[in-house]
């Protein structure tokens, strides 16, 4: 069972796009999926009633007896940005991976650095309990894919492990609780292949299909 947590102290970033999107993906490879919404304005719920994915908002529930009770091989928690302090610690806890979206926006690399400090202090991170993956959010396909990776890279002072286009694709998924590859949108599978990438870093087999 793979506990993976999407946070970032930076709004705007993505996070709940991208775990709509894993959660789509994984399910098409084959595992059973759950999700837990911790976003106050719980796009997530709605997106999972859309697509029949078992959620929970908040935690009435401990993330793993919610994962054991819906048969879950993959639990993705989305958090809120707000999240800090020992609910950051608490969430961190429970983790497998913690995915960090981030987009190739000045600000928003420079806030994410910071987070990812913060991150790096916290006794489990520490004890290898759990590991950071960062990943580029709404990359520009009209300028160098190598740069942009190569300067967030730098910044961040962490490897991207996987990059998403700018693309209104992505952003449907919430709304049309469909898949990216089942758009007609022309780099499909190129995202979709990026989605596997990183449940794969996330500790997922992808040997299920």
């Amino acid at each position: 069972m793979a506990f993976v947590l999407v946070t970032n102290s930076k709004g705007g970033v993505g996070k709940t796009t991208l775990t709509a999107c894993l959660a789509l993906t994984a399910q098409d490879i084959g595992h059973h999926v759950a999700l837990i919404d911790l976003d106050r304005q719980r796009s997530l719920s709605r997106f999972a009633k859309l697509a029949t994915i078992p959620y929970q908002s908040g935690l009435p529930l401990g993330p793993r007896k919610f994962a054991k009770k819906k048969g879950a091989g993959l639990l993705l928690i989305d958090t809120k940005a707000t999240l800090r302090g020992r609910e950051l610690e608490e969430a961190v806890a429970h983790a497998d991976a913690i995915i960090v979206p981030c987009t190739t926006s000045h600000v928003d690399i420079e806030a994410t650095s910071r987070f990812l400090k913060r991150l790096r202090r916290i006794k489990d991170l520490k004890k290898g309990r759990a590991h950071l993956v960062p990943v580029l959010n709404r990359v520009r396909l009209n300028a160098s894919l190598s740069n942009q990776i190569a300067h967030t890279e730098l910044k961040l002072h962490a490897p991207i492990g996987a990059w998403f286009p700018a693309t209104k694709a992505f952003e449907d998924v919430l709304e049309s609780g469909r898949g990216i590859q089942h758009s007609r949108y022309a780099r499909r599978n190129e995202v979709f292949e990026n989605l596997e990438k990183l449940l794969h870093l996330c500790g997922l087999n992808l040997t299920t299909r």
